[in-house]
């Protein structure tokens, strides 16, 4: 089984520094995982590592696509905590071109990527490789316990979905403002991608990672599923 799971950035980094004890799980469950000759990658987010330095940089007005590249610096440097956590088992840096893909693919190791492109977010990255590996499953974790009406945080009321259409999560989505240091259940263009691509996706909370197991071997979970 192949899977992929974009690891949010503010989940990963949440205040500013990696997150060693969730990653300390998550790594010593997802190996447990691959024993049974399954296949796991990962995409990492910018989170507030990016936010903060985008919001910094931006009070100098360098251009939106310079807060991209920024952005996407961020995630790689985010990328490189989980490679951390899986250090003998990873490929040792996360490509910075999708070219370089298949070469770090062909070291039999795991691939742990970030940001590639100014103007494309790490959710859509994530949706990329995984139509371009074949995966069975792409695991969308964030920090809230699947996907809703609106965001649960701000809305008491508000309600979730334990299934949901491509077209019902692009009608959400498209309603959001997407630029450099913000953040969403996903980005326009990655719904977009997934439409296309049809692979089976879960939006979960990552930190917990019980759950996520639970999810990755078809058990009973908490989520999400977006389907057809």
């Amino acid at each position: 089984m192949k899977v992929v799971i974009k690891f949010g950035g503010s989940v990963l980094c949440p205040d500013g520094k990696p997150d060693t004890k969730l990653l300390k799980k998550l790594s010593d469950n997802v190996r447990k995982f691959l024993k049974g000759k399954n296949e796991v990658h990962f995409v990492a987010g910018g989170g507030v590592l990016g936010k903060n330095y985008v919001a910094a940089c931006k009070e100098f007005g360098l251009s939106n696509t310079t807060l991209d590249l920024i952005g996407v610096k961020s995630s790689r440097l985010n990328a490189m905590s989980v490679i951390a956590a899986f250090h003998d088992i990873a490929y040792p840096f996360p490509p910075e071109r999708f070219e370089d893909i298949g070469k770090a693919l062909a070291s039999g190791k795991m691939l742990v990527m970030g940001g590639l492109t100014p103007g494309q977010t790490t959710d859509a990255v994530a949706v990329q490789l995984a139509d371009y590996i074949g995966a069975d499953l792409l695991i969308k974790g964030t920090s809230v316990d699947g996907i809703y009406d609106s965001d649960p945080r701000k809305n008491k009321k508000a309600k979730k979905f334990d299934e949901i259409s491509y077209e019902k999560l692009f009608e959400i989505v498209s309603n959001d403002t997407f630029v450099a240091g913000t953040s969403s259940i996903i980005d326009p263009q990655a719904a977009l991608l997934l439409k296309r691509s049809n692979i089976r996706t879960i939006a979960l909370d990552i930190r917990n990672v019980d759950n996520l197991i639970n999810a990755l071997k078809g058990k009973k979970f908490v989520g999400t599923e977006i389907t057809d």
